[in-house]
């Protein structure tokens, strides 16, 4: 196959892969340096951080240490349109009294005028890279390994769930009817990631000029061991006329292993005893937590292309010499799911609630109550509507409770001329849905050595899921050893909530 004939497959496999993905998350984990630079990478970031990022970056030599081991590098980051702090406190801590209508204006600025169906989410994306390597097999070609854990997690609330919990079964509000949702969901996993690395091909940039161009290409599979997963989806309508109230309801649960038994224990014990039993007292945290619930397999592919734009290109003295370079790539993450198959479960219910008001049955509170209206109330709203009707759930197993990954693809540039490195990622997830957002989002920043061995890093990151957010960080990146620490913050929180973000790597090492 010729080198051209292998450009071509290579980029038919990365875009039918690619955009056939569906995924719940778009923000991808961001390791401590590339976080520091406006979460940026894709052109640039290599080491065993480009098996995540960037496999074609396998191949960067910049340092001249071409192999690279890392240990125990961590990264999170927390944040969502639902942590809007600056509204919180505007409104729920001056001791002010939250009357219908600064609830209006508070949730205004939270969702968006009169958005009853949107949602707000929070989202935790974290990861733990327990050790990683990447090194060079001979010219031409690289090769790399890393094992680390991740979490992803998501909240969401509707508007019309914010309006109940703040203001209760208002008429005025939920009059013509108004959606009221609720949604969380947890996944945690081990990953273990092989990637390859090769120079597809090396030519004149200009000829006669003596720069050059490459392209590279990479690819690192990955191995996905479920370690806990569940989900509930609530989705629902709440209408008020008067004294009726209708609830249109639908929820799904997804659990595995040890709280599956619980659940269909509760289920048991339910259906055979006159008396309902407390779901409280079945509810236990499992003690099954860290083994292997499920199975699954990804992909992570791109392109990297760099050129030589001589030593002459935008020399000034404060950049320092050397050659000047350009690198571009494109990437797609994470494509793939993982299937949590340990003892799968599904409880759900739905039905049609309605009430039209308390019955008062004077005879019934005397005898059975004691003459007890409170009580009588508590046995009412609890008894008969909590369990009657909310807990009136079934259960089934199933062969595999399917968790898609966080898929996306980037493009991004970098510009390197000596002291100086500046860079720029473009990037999107798949669908919208929780952490997903299809809404481009775009990070810039720069790195700058203010001495041989310290980097000072800055830059700017917007769009997607996240509310815009300043990146900073340095590090030490002179010989064997490497460190570095990467932070971001969004500045305000009205608008896309708060960001935050932080990332470590102590333990770096190139040879």
């Amino acid at each position: 196959m010729t080198k051209s004939q292998l450009i071509s497959v290579f980029i038919w496999i990365a875009l039918t892969l690619g955009f056939a993905a569906a995924s719940q998350a778009q923000h991808r984990l961001e390791v401590p340096e590339t976080m520091a630079i406006g979460a940026t990478g894709t052109a640039w970031a290599g080491g065993a951080a480009a098996l995540h990022i960037n496999p074609a970056n396998l191949l960067d030599m910049r340092s001249g240490r071409p192999n690279n081991l890392v240990f125990l590098q961590s990264s999170a980051t927390l944040g969502g349109g639902l942590l809007n702090v600056s509204t919180y406190n505007s409104f729920l801590t001056k001791g002010e009294l939250l009357d219908a209508a600064r609830q209006r204006e508070m949730l205004d600025q939270w969702y968006g005028d009169d958005a009853g169906s949107s949602m707000q989410y929070a989202h935790v994306n974290a990861g733990f890279v327990l050790a990683g390597t990447a090194f060079q097999l001979n010219p031409g070609y690289a090769a790399g390994l890393s094992v680390r854990l991740r979490n992803l997690s998501s909240t969401g609330i509707s508007r019309g769930a914010a309006e109940l919990g703040l203001g209760g079964l208002n008429e005025d509000v939920f009059r013509e009817g108004r959606e009221a949702d609720l949604m969380l969901e947890a996944t945690s996993f081990a990953e273990v990631t092989a990637g390859f690395a090769m120079m597809l091909y090396e030519g004149d940039f200009f000829p006669l000029t003596g720069r050059r161009w490459s392209l590279q290409a990479g690819v690192s599979p990955q191995l996905f061991l479920g370690i806990a997963q569940s989900q509930l989806e609530l989705r629902s309508r709440i209408t008020v006329s008067g004294d009726d109230v209708h609830h249109d309801f639908r929820y799904i649960i997804q659990t595995q292993g040890e709280t599956s038994d619980q659940l269909f224990q509760y289920l048991a014990d339910r259906d055979a005893n006159d008396e309902r039993p407390e779901m409280g007292d079945y509810l236990e945290f499992p003690s099954d937590i860290g083994k292997i619930d499920g199975m699954g397999f990804g992909l992570n592919l791109g392109v990297t292309a760099q050129f030589e734009l001589g030593d002459a290109f935008l020399d000034f003295p404060f950049l320092g010499e050397g050659m000047r370079i350009l690198q571009l790539g494109l990437a797609f993450s994470d494509l793939g799911s993982i299937r949590y198959s340990r003892r799968a479960a599904v409880f759900e219910n739905q039905g049609l609630f309605t009430w039209e008001g308390f019955a008062i049955d004077q005879q019934r509170i005397d005898e059975e109550f004691d003459g007890d209206l409170g009580s009588y109330f508590s046995y009412v709203l609890e008894d008969s509507v909590l369990y009657d009707m909310y807990l009136d759930f079934d259960g089934r197993e199933v062969g595999s409770n399917r968790v898609q990954l966080p898929a996306a693809w980037a493009f991004g540039g970098e510009l390197r001329a000596g002291r100086m490195q500046a860079a720029f990622d473009l990037g999107a997830g798949f669908s919208n849905s929780g952490l997903v957002s299809r809404r481009l989002a775009l990070g810039v920043g720069a790195s700058y050595a203010i001495t041989r061995f310290v980097p000072v890093r800055a830059g700017w990151y917007s769009g997607g899921s996240n509310n815009s957010s300043w990146t900073f960080g340095t590090g030490l990146t002179g010989g064997a050893y490497r460190l570095d620490l990467g932070v971001m913050l969004s500045p305000g929180t009205q608008n896309g909530g708060a960001w935050a973000a932080i990332g470590l790597g102590a333990l770096q090492f190139r040879f």
